[in-house]
């Protein structure tokens, strides 16, 4: 048995000895990144719809609803501010023995500055739509702008172990093709929304169905890679998440109402149904974990054809070897979830990962929400932000190769609460805030990516997309607080980026814990993964 294999190869150096860019790939490789932008883009899309406008008290006596602006010069005549900002219910009281007047001046003699009254007629500072205007979301109402993302996040935690589950089961795949069919549809039914509780229950349905999809096809990507060019592989995948977010900045842009918005963004989901179920492929090592050899077989036999490439007489002798002894090579499909827990090291990793996922979902997702809050036109802050995420991928993919997965997040995560820390103390509008705010969305960037690679490399593969998705599910945590932070900044602007810097420091140090997964290859199972850093461990099924 050991002479045999000495003469085998592994699944990688079969990927790698077919071409691991050639035709094949090239054609896959356009669908998966059309696939995570589609999803993406219906991921983010209640941010856009939830956009909490500025807006004041209309005040009649001085203007109407159709001839009027947010800050006219007579405003502070007619309504409290707050620092530079007018107050947005509150309004000064008309004297009695005034004259009402149309539109033009409001002197300060027209108001009682002894009696504020409440509003029921308002001016924004945008013509854009959200569900705000449209549902009445306004004043005393304005904590429910918070239930669809915190729903989402619901969602996302309920959904997440279930989908990793059914992935490793029943393949990526089908999960995939799930979740882009359903999110794009109850996006698309959403637009429809005639109450706010139609909107959270199509959000709810939308981000439950679609939850796990993300993840599968990252992993599939993973696991579809040779480990030379794995990183790369991963940080392309993840940098779509930049392309989806100026995207989606963009088509909110152009729409002034949200319903509008909606229904553009599910438009690619359409389009890309007609390729997915028939260009998507399974995962080959996914395949061999769960003794489907012949399918494995087949499926690089077509990356030979398409390649212009042929298996070599070795690679084919174990995969032959591999369906002869199907029966026999139990021992990835016969572990369970329980020897998961029954290793220390697993649970010990599992926690900390979900520890740092929390924090990085909660500050990436954090700061993409606050970024309509800083000074300047909010879509174009978006765009900004967006953009802000392609240094960060860059940065991951040269820091992970050369000072490795563990210290590249640790560092990431350091420097976020280090430029949210200097954040704070730069006055409001001061260019230097942008530059800090965009700053720390690179290095959140970063980060995450980096947390998404070790994750990937460091799980077993019958179980990877399982506890992937686990890690993840605690990580909605974090974002079903993030739709608070707007909240927050109505009575200190400034509280969201101090809470984002204390606890980005704090898992930058925690991160260390994890095992460093640089040079490694994908372990395939549990005795694997525990001695990632250690020798490999051969696997039967895999090495013949």
């Amino acid at each position: 048995m050991s002479e045999f294999k000495q003469k085998t190869t592994n699944i990688d150096e079969i990927l790698k000895q077919l071409g691991w860019f050639g035709r094949y790939q090239q054609k896959r490789w356009i669908l998966f990144i059309i696939i995570i932008w589609v999803l993406l883009l219906t991921e983010f899309s209640y941010v856009f719809s939830t956009i909490n406008p500025k807006y004041r008290c209309l005040v009649p006596d001085c203007e109407t609803a159709s001839n009027t602006e947010y800050k006219p010069v007579w405003l502070s005549n007619a309504v409290p501010f707050k620092g530079k900002q007018p107050s947005r219910c509150k309004r000064f009281q008309i004297k009695a023995d005034k004259e009402h007047r149309s539109t033009g001046e409001c002197d300060s003699d027209l108001f009682n500055y002894n009696v504020i009254e409440d509003c029921d007629e308002f001016v924004y500072d945008t013509k854009h739509t959200t569900i705000i205007q449209d549902f009445n979301l306004l004043c005393e109402k304005v904590w429910m702008i918070a239930i669809p993302g915190s729903l989402h996040a619901i969602a996302l935690f309920l959904a997440l172990p279930t989908t990793g589950y059914i992935a490793d089961r029943i393949g990526r795949k089908k999960v995939i093709i799930f979740g882009v069919v359903l999110g794009g549809l109850f996006c698309f039914i959403k637009s429809f929304s005639i109450s706010i509780s139609m909107f959270v229950i199509c959000e709810f349905l939308q981000a439950a169905s679609a939850g796990g999809s993300f993840t599968s096809v990252y992993t599939l990507i993973a696991e579809f890679t040779p480990a030379e060019n794995r990183l790369l592989g991963c940080v392309i995948s993840f940098g779509c998440l930049s392309l989806a977010q100026m995207s989606i900045a963009g088509i909110a842009w152009m729409s002034n109402s949200w319903r509008l918005f909606l229904r553009l963004v599910t438009i690619p989901t359409a389009l890309v149904l007609f390729f997915m179920p028939f260009f998507l492929p399974e995962s080959i090592r996914w395949l061999i974990s769960q003794n489907k050899i012949s399918e494995a077989t087949a499926i690089l036999e077509n990356i030979a054809q398409e390649n212009g490439t042929e298996l070599k007489e070795e690679h084919k002798l174990q995969l032959k070897v591999m369906l002869d002894n199907s029966k026999d090579s139990n021992k990835i499909r016969n572990e369970s979830l329980k020897d998961v827990f029954k290793s220390i090291p697993m649970v010990i990793r599992l926690v900390t990962c979900s520890i740092c996922w929390i924090s990085c979902t909660f500050i990436y997702h954090g700061l993409f929400i606050m970024a309509g809050e800083i000074s300047g036109y909010r879509y174009l802050n978006f765009i900004l932000v967006g953009l802000a995420e392609m240094p960060g991928s860059i940065i991951c993919y040269v820091s992970c190769n050369r000072y490795g997965r563990r210290l590249t997040m640790s560092v990431g995560l350091i420097t976020v609460g280090i430029c949210c820390g200097f954040y704070i103390f730069i006055p409001d509008g001061h260019w230097l805030r942008l530059i800090m705010f965009l700053l720390s969305k690179s290095a959140i960037t970063a980060a995450l990516g980096t947390l998404y690679i070790i994750v990937a490399e460091m799980y077993p593969t019958s179980f990877r997309v399982t506890l992937i998705n686990g890690c993840s599910m605690f990580g909605r945590i974090g974002q079903l607080i993030t739709p608070t932070m707007p909240i927050l900044a109505t009575y200190w602007n400034i509280l969201p980026i101090l809470i984002f810097s204390l606890v980005s420091t704090t898992a930058g140090f925690l991160s260390l814990i994890l095992p460093e997964t640089l040079n490694t290859t994908l372990p395939d199972t549990i005795e694997e993964a525990v001695n990632i850093n250690k020798k490999t461990v051969i696997n039967p099924l895999l090495y013949g």
